[in-house]
């Protein structure tokens, strides 16, 4: 059993559909400032095998990613009362895993493209989590 919730003849849910990516798509590529620093790759921890082989399969839609995420916090940052948007929100909206979305919000906060604000929301599990809006 997988989960701790579901009995073990429950099947296990399907997944969001994923944004789709094709030639014309409105989510255009976003390339980070802040590539250089780890020779124009996804960042990856120095040293960490798996690391650095995760950043490598993700690479070449690394970009395509940062665009989806940047288009969905726009779109919600003037939303009234709501305003940006969380990391847990960015994940359920674009069906991302949560270690895909994260990485691709810091790569968009340190090259400027987005802006952690002082406001928190609730995730998924009931934690407070930081609100991201677009510049």
């Amino acid at each position: 059993m997988s989960d701790l919730n579901r009995p073990d003849d429950e099947p296990e849910p399907e997944p969001p559909p994923r944004a789709k990516r094709l030639p014309g798509s409105p989510f255009a590529p976003v390339e980070p400032v802040v590539s250089f620093a780890y020779g124009g790759r996804p960042p990856f921890v120095a040293g960490d095998d798996t690391s650095e082989a995760a950043a490598d399969s993700i690479e070449a839609s690394a970009a395509t990613l940062r665009g989806e995420v940047l288009r969905f916090v726009r779109a919600q940052t003037h939303v009234p009362a709501f305003g940006g948007a969380t990391c847990d929100e960015i994940e359920q909206a674009l069906g991302l895993r949560h270690q895909t979305a994260s990485a691709r919000c810091r790569e968009l906060v340190l090259s400027g493209h987005l802006i952690r604000t002082d406001r928190r929301r609730k995730t998924r599990s009931g934690r407070a989590a930081a609100v991201l809006v677009a510049r």
